[in-house]
């Protein structure tokens, strides 16, 4: 399990998110496609999805400008090989919604970014109300969390992360 910042004991974190399931509500989600993305998302049946959640406590525009740290993180998951599809997904304050696609276009973001205008993603995936911790997990083809913790902020979750590609790899290898 990746863990990131959070003054919570681990095994209870464990146990109160593993196995989650989430549900993605692509038909009320807009998604922004870059014109030259930094990485393609691996395909659509993706071994893992990576979710980051940005909720309208945040300051969405600020983070949109930050999305570069995720490069790194990206290419090193590409170059351990598991395919893995990164979800940035923004539920902007209304006034936010439009610069963030100003922004997006304007400062020729390289990533995908979901925009969840109506805050649905949160409404029908209650884990996203416990708080920040909980904003950024790994779920598996069956959308169910698997890890916990922000790889691009936190240089412990993004060294857990890596541990459990590779762990991964290693077991589809020797499939």
């Amino acid at each position: 399990m990746i863990q990131g910042c959070s003054h919570r004991n681990i095994k209870e974190l464990e146990k109160e998110i593993m196995n989650t399931s989430v549900s993605i509500p692509w038909d009320s989600l807009e998604e922004l496609t870059p014109v030259r993305p930094f990485i393609q998302n691996s395909d659509s049946n993706p071994d893992f999805r990576y979710i980051v959640y940005f909720d309208t406590t945040e300051c969405a525009p600020c983070q949109l400008h930050k999305m570069g740290i995720w490069h790194s993180v990206m290419k090193h998951t590409q170059e351990i090989g598991v395919k893995v599809n990164f979800l940035y997904i923004f539920h902007p304050s209304s006034p936010q919604v439009a610069i963030i696609r100003d922004d997006f276009y304007q400062q020729k973001i390289s990533l995908r970014i979901i925009i969840d205008s109506i805050g649905i993603t949160e409404r029908i995936n209650p884990i996203l109300k416990k708080g920040k911790s909980y904003h950024a997990f790994l779920i598996d083809s069956n959308n169910h969390i698997v890890a916990v913790g922000n790889a691009g902020n936190d240089a412990h979750a993004e060294h857990r992360y890596y541990e459990l590609l590779r762990k991964v790899k290693n077991q589809n290898d020797t499939l």
